[in-house]
């Protein structure tokens, strides 16, 4: 118990909230007795430095490593004044804005499960960052050891051993990561800007995972090449090309997978090529921002034998598409922004089971004159759109066709709208500054149906959904 004034004034102590006490009498601000117990002015002023008290309770700063805490003991006998407090010792010192003792320092203070000590609260936590790892890669909250990781930067040669004191060159860094067999290391990109394509040629045992936070690749022909069975994960990537941005797969060869995650695409493109183009590829795109300078047909194209998934996408430019086309290819969209871009639907399909489209929780906002949704009315092809914002600045109708399932979308201008489907102005945050979030005001606040066909558990931001009692249309919660 601390009960005497020597112990008070002999250094600076801070209180911290902790399990509620037992005690119950009223917090004096005198601390004649040499006891303050009053939470919010908990030292000991011997000096008289508030007038007309000369032991009076105040704040003082922090010092240096002893802090006073609640007992969380309901069965000790608390004092006529009613304290009820521990000294508790601070090897670390404390944090006067959290109340109490530092858990860490440094990042040094911490271990390997929880590697980063956060200067806000003095408590150590995972990483958010692959800056924040010594290694350069944070996985999953931790840091990913340098001995699993093969480094590349873009001066590395093709004889380095892809250490981080000795990176390879990007192609010798994949080498190293696969060679072998069993689980491949991950290849971490060093910032840098990199003229020499990532190019994974032939199965993997396992999916390789590349790191590529802060490298720039600026190819001038394709800048990322995956086919013949491969199984590939990039994220963190800045990436144009002179032809396609990504190539995944080739017609009659084996099924390959992608995923992208985190990255930017076509950042000023020079040329109207410049793309990702699928065919017998199962692709996977989440929070990934595509854009470009020119004009189409930049875009992404799902090919025959291809699946895509996105969510999160930033799609904006000058007549940009997401296309399928060709046969037994299938789309799935979700949670993104197309802006001044559209959807290209051109199935071929003459055989069951065909190609479909699931597209569901966008926001989809076309400018140029006559863009807009087509959707053909074509055997063995299924496509739905749902709760999604549709509007068609410089067409006559949103979504032409009669090929599509049109469900409780909001659409502008449609005449002739199927039953269930909105034909108001969504009432964006501010159209001039591309802003597509919703106003309180918007009709699509609240309006998505109860029960989607395609579901989703959050919007574009990555904020849960719903917000409000019910869901909103498009990719923004209100």
């Amino acid at each position: 118990m601390i009960n005497n004034q020597s112990m008070w004034c002999s250094v600076g102590l801070v209180m911290v909230a902790g399990l509620a006490c037992a005690c119950t009498t009223p917090n004096p601000r005198s601390c004649a007795d040499g006891v303050c117990s009053d939470r919010s002015l908990p030292f000991c002023d011997v000096d008289g430095a508030i007038a007309g008290s000369p032991l009076a309770c105040i704040e003082v700063t922090c010092a240096p490593a002893e802090v006073a805490v609640c007992r969380g003991d309901e069965a000790v006998t608390c004092n006529s004044t009613g304290n009820d407090f521990d000294l508790v010792d601070c090897p670390l010192g404390c944090n006067l804005a959290v109340g109490g003792c530092r858990s860490c320092a440094t990042d040094n203070d911490c271990a390997s499960s929880a590697p980063v000590c956060d200067q806000g609260t003095s408590q150590c936590r995972g990483c958010a960052a692959d800056n924040e790892c010594e290694s350069s890669v944070c996985g999953k909250g931790s840091c990913v050891p340098e001995s699993s990781i093969v480094y590349a930067s873009f001066d590395g040669s093709n004889v380095a051993s892809g250490t981080l004191a000795d990176p390879a060159s990007v192609g010798q860094a994949i080498v190293l990561a696969t060679m072998g067999g069993g689980t491949p290391k991950i290849v971490r990109l060093l910032p840098g800007s990199y003229t020499t394509p990532i190019e994974v040629l032939s199965p993997t045992s396992l999916p390789l995972e590349i790191v590529a936070t802060g490298a720039t690749i600026r190819a001038s022909d394709v800048g990322v090449r995956v086919r013949g069975g491969a199984s590939v994960k990039i994220r963190g990537i800045s990436l144009t090309a002179g032809n396609q941005a990504v190539l995944c797969g080739a017609s009659g060869d084996l099924l390959t997978t992608l995923t992208i995650d985190d990255s930017v695409m076509f950042e000023n493109v020079a040329v109207s090529t410049g793309s990702v183009v699928m065919t017998a590829c199962v692709m996977k795109m989440t929070n990934v921002e595509s854009r470009a300078t020119t004009e189409g047909p930049i875009g992404i194209f799902v090919g025959s034998g291809a699946r895509f998934v996105g969510d999160r996408l930033f799609v904006h430019g000058r007549n940009l598409v997401i296309g399928l086309q060709g046969r037994g290819a299938s789309m799935r969209l979700t949670n993104s922004v197309l802006d001044d871009a559209t959807l290209l639907l051109n199935p071929s399909d003459s055989t069951a089971p065909g190609s479909e489209v699931y597209v569901g929780f966008n926001t989809i906002v076309m400018e140029s004159a006559g863009q807009q949704i087509y959707c053909p009315n074509t055997q063995f092809f299924t496509a739905l759109l749902e709760n999604n914002i549709i509007v068609a600045n410089g067409a006559t109708a949103a979504v032409t066709g009669t090929g599509c399932t049109l469900s409780n979308n909001l659409l502008l201008p449609q005449p002739n709208a199927p039953t269930g489907n909105i034909v108001l102005d969504p009432q964006f945050v501010d159209v001039a500054a591309r802003n597509f979030r919703l106003r309180e005001s918007s009709p699509a606040v609240g309006a998505a149906s109860t029960a989607p066909m395609i579901f989703t558990d959050h919007d574009f931001d990555g904020r849960s959904r719903p917000q409000g009692s019910a869901i909103d249309v498009g990719a923004f919660e209100q």
